[in-house]
C-alpha cells in the first residue's frame, strides 16, 4: 500500500468526521474496489453503517470474502442508452 494512498484515506476520514452530524450515519462509498477505504471508515467510524458499491465484480467479491462480518455489499449494473 502506497503512503500517499494511506494519507489520502486518512485525510478523507478527517474531513468526514467534521461533517457528520448524527451519531450513527449511513455512508455509501461508490467505487469501493477492494475495500481499503471501507476498512478505514469501519475502524475510525465504528457507529456508522457503511456500505460499498462497485461495478467491477472481482475485487469487490474478494473484499466481501475477506470481511464476512461486513454488514452489506451491493454490486451495481450500469447501462447506457443512446
Amino acid at each position: 500500500m502506497h503512503p500517499i494512498d494511506r494519507a489520502s484515506r486518512k485525510h478523507s476520514i478527517q474531513e468526514m468526521k467534521k461533517h457528520i452530524l448524527m451519531p450513527s450515519p449511513l455512508i455509501l462509498e461508490v467505487g469501493c474496489s477492494s475495500g481499503f477505504m471501507l476498512r478505514e471508515m469501519r475502524q475510525h467510524l465504528p457507529h456508522a453503517f457503511i456500505m460499498g458499491a462497485d461495478y467491477v465484480r472481482k475485487p469487490f467479491e474478494s473484499f466481501l470474502g475477506q470481511w464476512v462480518s461486513f454488514p452489506f455489499g451491493i454490486r451495481c449494473e450500469l447501462t447506457c442508452r443512446k
